[in-house]
């Protein structure tokens, strides 16, 4: 038997010499407006464009303390009013995160025991 011959195709180089061709021209900046090619817009113009628009779309000023009180009223239609004074004590003055108090060692052996019970 005997192999078949592989068909060996030259290197396409005609297309890579043609878009040279396209680059080495020249283009100039109106060319891309003609062609329907939008040109990229800097940060400034853009700016200028969004300033120019909000000049037209000017939103009407916002009136805070009103709008604070429609909030207050429809807080007040969903909360109940606190008739008694709550006292909450401040634990700073004796919390010790250091010390671990007695009921609180027992407490924790129980709790330790009862888990090696289950586990075991």
């Amino acid at each position: 038997m005997s192999t078949p011959k592989i068909k060996e195709e030259p290197a396409a180089t005609e297309p890579a010499a043609h878009s040279n061709d396209a680059q080495d021209q020249d283009v100039e900046m109106t060319d891309a407006a003609e062609q329907g090619v939008s040109t990229p817009v800097t940060e400034e113009e853009h700016t200028h464009r969004e300033d120019e628009e909000g000049e037209a779309e000017k939103s009407p000023e916002i009136d805070y303390v009103a709008e604070s009180k429609k909030i207050e009223e429809k807080a007040k239609m969903y909360l109940a009013r606190q008739t008694k004074p709550v006292i909450i004590p401040a634990f700073a003055a004796w919390f010790s995160i250091d010390d671990i108090h007695e009921i609180e060692e027992i407490s924790s052996r129980v709790l330790q025991q009862q888990l090696e019970v289950q586990d075991g």
